[in-house]
Parts: structure tokens; sequence; C-alpha cells
């Protein structure tokens, strides 16, 4: 009897302590999640979301350390944080988005969601964006892309009060049945820029402008913005490379056999020169239900790293862009070495 017993107080005392540990296990985790809703409360009442403190305040620390030297006008500071919050891989030089599903490309959202894609590439340091669909409606609809691009620059300076955009040209772009590349729209929105625009759409209220606005900023002075569709680019490489064979056959030399044949750089450069060349892609995110690029222009994705979005065009946030720039970060490129 006295071992049954014995064996009944060790048993009773043992579920004690686990219910005890439970207990505080679950009052850990209701404190921190609590702590961290009040930490995230703060900084948007205080203007600043964009520190995205529910990342963590390392992450906080590592943005702040950027915003404070754009204000102080530092665009490479020589003291960081990266013992704290690490060191910022470069951003991609061009990028490209790549709607693959027709009837999305023909959704009236889907230019909405194109000029948040080239408001964040701006914000990231991304100076280059590419947007491709086969058929070209994202094409068709350039003026209400220039629209939707200035909107959305307004309500981030509106959101974040603290966290000012530099006024940025941008640059929208077409190419035609013969490749060139020609500019279809130029305007200038953040910074000062903001106010002119955000009376003449109604949006927000004016904002006194700050003394050197313009001259602090993380973003790009300038962003270039392709509008492609199926078949740009081709017209510009067939003729890149007629030209180039028609010289090498006059010199009487096999451009295919010999050291003096045509190079890709020969033929970039002659596409260059002659107002047709289209960015190489560094950075390419694929929206549709398929994993295909949907005919985009192969010369331009000869060492691109292809992602696609599961979610969609539709489900695409700022956050999904920085989980795909992290991963592009993370890539060994070899180039075919």
């Amino acid at each position: 009897m006295s071992v049954s017993t014995t064996m009944e107080r060790d048993s009773g005392f043992g579920s004690r302590v686990a219910r005890y540990l439970w207990s505080l296990l679950n009052l850990y985790f209701l404190l921190r999640s609590f702590a961290k809703a009040c930490v995230d409360r703060a900084f948007h009442a205080m203007g600043l979301a964009f520190l995205e403190p529910r990342r963590g305040l390392m992450f906080a620390a590592r943005k702040s350390q950027a915003s404070v030297a754009r204000l102080i006008g530092i665009q490479d500071p020589g003291w960081r944080w990266d013992w704290i919050a690490g060191e910022r891989p470069p951003p991609p030089r061009c990028i490209a988005a790549v709607v693959n599903d027709q009837d999305d490309a023909m959704h009236p959202r889907c230019l909405t969601q194109l000029a948040n894609l080239a408001v964040w590439c701006t914000e990231e340091g991304i100076g280059h964006v590419s947007m491709y669909d086969q058929d070209g409606s994202v094409r068709a609809g350039k003026e209400r892309l220039v629209e939707a691009v200035v909107r959305a620059t307004v309500d981030g300076h509106r959101r974040n009060r603290l966290h000012r955009m530099r006024a940025c040209t941008y640059e929208v772009r077409t190419v035609d049945d013969d490749g060139t590349v020609r500019v279809a729209a130029r305007f200038t929105c953040g910074g000062a820029a903001t106010n002119k625009w955000a009376e003449l759409f109604g949006i927000g209220k004016k904002e006194p402008a700050k003394d050197g606005d313009d001259s602090r900023a993380s973003a790009p002075t300038k962003t270039t913005v392709d509008l492609l569709r199926g078949g740009d680019g081709g017209a510009a490489l067939l003729e890149a490379a007629r030209v180039m064979t028609r010289d090498v056959t006059r010199k009487e030399e096999d451009s295919l056999s010999n050291e003096d044949s045509i190079t890709p750089r020969e033929l970039e450069a002659w596409m260059e020169r002659t107002g047709r060349r289209l960015p190489a892609v560094d950075l390419a995110i694929v929206f549709g239900r398929h994993f295909h690029a949907s005919a985009y222009p192969p010369w331009q994705l000869h060492r691109a790293e292809i992602y696609h979005v599961d979610g969609g065009l539709w489900g695409f946030t700022r956050k999904g862009l920085r989980r795909v720039l992290r991963r592009y970060s993370k890539t060994a490129q070899r180039f075919g070495k």
C-alpha cells in the first residue's frame, strides 16, 4: 500500500509540474504576441510603419539606418549596423514582370498591381522594370499605368509621413515593329513633385516642402519601365545579325568558323548604337497559373533568374517582392561556367 501511495503522489506531482510549465509557456507566447502588437501599433501611430517592426527590431534598425542616412544626405554612410542586422545584398539591375495569363493582363486591376510593383522596385533601388504580356494588353493601357504609378507614389507618401522618396523620373518605353525602342511617356513624381500630383488627382492633403527633399533619397533618380509584348526584340536581333553578317561577308571571311566571327557583345553593341537594345533581365517574376515565360524575348532572359509566384498577381505584395529579392540574393550565378 505504501509503495502504490508513493507512486500516486509522484504521478500527481509530475502532472502538476507539467501543467504549470504548460501554463507558463502559454503565458510567455501570449505576452510576446501582445508586446509585438503594441510595438507595431506604436510604430504605425508615429508614421514609422515603413520600418516593419513585425519583422524584428534588428530589421527595423537596419532600415532606420538607411532612413537616417537619407535625411542627413549621406548616400553611402561609413558607419553601418551590419553587426546588428547584417549586410543587405545589392538589388538586381533589371527586373521583369511576366503576366502569362491573358485574362489577368486584361483585368483593370492588373495595371494597378504593376504600378505598385514599379514603385516598390524604385524604392528598392531597381532602376529598370520590364512589364510583359504576350498580346500587349499592358502596353495598350500605358496612359492608365502612368496614372496608377502616380497614385501609388502619392498614397505611399501619405501613409509614411517620415519616409519620403526622392523625386524620380519615370520613362515608359515601347518597342516599334522594326525594333526601335521609343519613349512613350516621361513624368516625375515623388519628393516635392508629389504635391502637384496630389492636387491633380485629389489624393490626400498638400504637405509643406522640406529643404533638401529632392536631394536625399535611396531611390534612383531615374526608373525605366518597358512595356513589352510578344515578338518585341526579335526584329532588332534579326536586323543586327543580318547587317553584321553582311559586313563579315564583304571581308570574305567565314563568320561562323574563324576568330573574327560575330559575338553576342557585338550584336548588343550594334543594337545599342541604333537605339534598339533592350536590357538583359537579371530577375524575372512569372505571374499566372502555369510556370512559363509566355514567349518573352529570349535574348533578354539568357542570364535571368526566373521565379514563379504561386498566388498570382493579385496576391503579390511588397513583402512578396522582398522575399523574391532575398531568394535572388542567395542564388549562386555561374553563367554557364
